[in-house]
């Protein structure tokens, strides 16, 4: 054997465990870093949630504080309008207060703008459980109807 086959077969024989060293360590690292990836998507989640369940809570306050105790036949309409206008500049995220009877029908409406005003954009769905149920209940996202288009 030549001394050319040997110093191919000593750098092989040198060579080959460090590349498979390299890459045993490059495959755990990219494991470490997947999960430390997952780890920190999921902090995130639950930090939007977090926030998300919070401001969910104080809206279901602020609206409770709005509660209406009377029957809503004798419901003074212009004072209720008054203190839905006054928690309405107090909530910047929100566009509009609406206030209903148990059949859908829209008593009072008092926005920010109004043309803001989202007339049409209910869930039926969580309109009936409310009613139902008469507690808060959070509706899934509405689809503003088309105006024009």
């Amino acid at each position: 054997m030549k001394i050319r086959n040997h110093l191919v077969l000593l750098v092989g024989a040198v060579l080959l465990p460090v590349l498979v060293f390299a890459a045993v360590l490059t495959w755990l690292f990219w494991l470490q870093q997947s999960a430390n990836f997952d780890q920190r998507y999921l902090d995130r989640v639950r930090s939007v949630r977090l926030a998300l369940d919070t401001e969910i809570e104080a809206s279901i306050r602020v609206l409770q504080a709005l509660e209406i105790t009377s029957e809503i036949d004798s419901l003074d309409l212009s004072d209720f309008a008054g203190k839905a206008r006054r928690v309405l500049l107090s909530q910047p995220s929100w566009s509009a207060i609406v206030l209903a009877d148990s059949s859908g029908k829209w008593l009072l409406e008092v926005g920010r703008e109004k043309d803001s005003l989202v007339r049409g954009a209910v869930d039926s769905n969580t309109f009936t459980r409310v009613t139902a149920t008469r507690a808060p209940a959070v509706s899934g996202l509405v689809r503003l109807p088309d105006e024009g288009t």
